[in-house]
Parts: structure tokens; C-alpha cells; sequence
């Protein structure tokens, strides 16, 4: 039998069916995931740890097939989105766009007791949704119950705080999002008290994964043939989704001084990854 150790120093069984549903995810075909799993079985072994597994199917899968590579990274591209967290807030708000909201970033709006500031107002028709957005740069880090606690507090305050609202900023529900995973503790708190929760895996269907992949809504940092100072580039011009650059390319050639093979390449991949 063997093993892999997680982030959390925990040990668990090596589960050789959750890494072809990550490469079919990714949009691997038959061949590609029989190569990869070919090539994991004969290098793993007992106690490898998840992180060195995960970077040995990425470099097989970038050696391979690079855009079914950026997509398995996806996890690490959005941790890119940091540190400050603000770039994440934008990603989610374009999430939220997509699935039929109208969204703003960073409003401010009274509650009874003190005013808040909300990482992402979302409305559809009648609803009005108040998002708080948790990033955590480092993949083992968590979300837990005082997250929730928090977020829950706020919206309460903001609740009962609406009729002083000069905008009239009633909120119907109070999401948290979070890039990682959630404690148990959070996950049991936020579904006693009505708290829509959106994390890495969970819920089970839906999860900011899955929605990610079935959007094709991959960040910039996704894309593989972009340095770290590029990525950061385009975040500060508000271009956070990677099929952005295509409405944009005039723009993007300009701010990160391609060459147009350069820039040739770069509208490839972000056509074969993000469309």
C-alpha cells in the first residue's frame, strides 16, 4: 500500500482515481492520462509528499500537453493572484459576473453598529449578495470558524444597520469564498446558519474548482509562458482573466514589451487554454 503525506503532515492512502479525475479535469484525453499514470506508477512511493506528486504530474503534463498543464495548476495560479488578496476580490467579482450578476468591489455601506467594507457586492434581480473573499497565499492554509463567525457578525450588523443606508444596501445572504479549504468546524457553523460557503472542495458539486473548469475562467496567472513581473502587470491593469488579453492585445503587447512572435505565442496559449 502506499502513501502519500499531505500538507497538514497527515498520512493517507494514494488514491490513483482522484489524480485521473484531476487530469480528465484538466482536460486530459485517454493517452495523456495512461502516460502520466504510466510514469507516476513507476516513480511513487511510500511517503512521497502531495506537493512533490502534484509538481511531477504538472512538469509531465507542461511536457506533453502545456495547456491541459496550466489547467492542472490552476490551484497555484490562483494563489498567484496575492498577496494582498485584492486581485482575488476582482477574480471572484468576475465569477459572479459570469454566473448573470451585476458586481462591485470594495463597497462600503453601514451597518447598526459600525459601517463595513465588502470585498464584493453581487445582485440578480431582487437578490443582493454580500461576499467576503478569504485568500490565502500558501495551499495548506484554512478557513475556520472564526472566519465564519466573523462574516456572519458583519452581516447581521449590515441587516439591521439597512434602513440607514442613504443607497438602501439591503443584503439577502452572506457568501464566504475562499481559495483553500475549510475546517470542519466552519463547514458545520456556516451550514447551521444559513452561510453560503464556496471553497477549493467544497461543496462537493460546485466548488470554486469546478466552477473555475466548467467557465473556462482561468486567472492570468494560469498562463505558462508569462513571468511572475508580467502577471503582476496585467493584475495592475485590471486584466485578470486570461481571455481578457485577447480583447486587449494591443494594450498587452504594449505593457509587457512583447515581440510578435512573442505576442503570437501568448494569444495561442490563451486561445487553446481559455476559450
Amino acid at each position: 500500500m502506499i502513501r502519500v503525506l499531505k500538507n497538514s503532515g497527515q498520512m493517507e492512502t494514494f488514491d490513483v482515481k482522484k489524480v485521473e479525475r484531476s487530469l480528465r479535469n484538466s482536460g486530459a484525453d485517454d493517452r495523456l492520462v495512461n502516460s502520466i499514470l504510466s510514469q507516476i506508477n513507476l516513480e511513487i512511493y511510500d511517503g512521497i509528499s502531495t506537493r512533490k506528486l502534484y509538481d511531477r504530474i504538472y512538469g509531465l503534463l507542461r511536457k506533453e500537453e502545456q495547456s491541459v498543464g496550466d489547467r492542472y495548476n490552476l490551484k497555484s495560479a490562483i494563489a498567484e493572484l496575492g498577496p494582498t488578496g485584492y486581485p482575488f476580490e476582482k477574480f471572484i467579482s468576475r465569477l459572479l459576473a459570469h454566473s448573470g450578476y451585476q458586481t462591485q468591489t470594495n463597497v462600503i455601506a453601514p451597518g447598526k453598529c459600525v459601517t463595513h467594507e465588502i470585498d464584493v457586492v453581487a445582485v440578480k434581480g431582487k437578490e443582493r449578495l454580500m461576499v467576503e473573499c478569504k485568500f490565502h497565499a500558501r495551499s495548506e492554509g484554512r478557513s475556520d470558524v472564526k472566519v465564519a463567525l466573523y462574516i456572519k457578525a458583519r452581516f447581521d450588523d449590515l441587516v439591521l444597520g439597512a434602513n440607514r443606508s442613504v443607497q438602501n444596501l439591503k443584503f439577502h445572504k452572506a457568501w464566504l469564498v475562499t481559495n483553500t479549504k475549510l475546517t470542519f468546524d466552519a463547514i458545520t457553523y456556516g451550514e447551521c446558519v444559513g452561510l453560503k460557503m464556496l471553497a477549493w472542495s467544497y461543496p462537493k458539486n460546485g466548488s470554486l474548482q469546478n466552477l473555475i473548469e466548467a467557465a473556462n475562467l482561468y486567472p492570468v496567472t494560469s498562463l505558462s509562458l508569462l513571468s511572475a513581473d508580467q502577471k503582476q502587470k496585467l493584475l495592475s491593469l485590471d486584466i485578470v482573466l486570461c481571455r481578457d488579453i485577447l480583447n486587449k492585445k494591443d494594450e498587452v503587447v504594449q505593457l509587457l514589451n512583447l515581440s510578435r512572435p512573442s505576442a503570437n505565442l501568448l494569444f495561442k496559449q490563451v486561445a487553446t487554454l481559455c476559450l
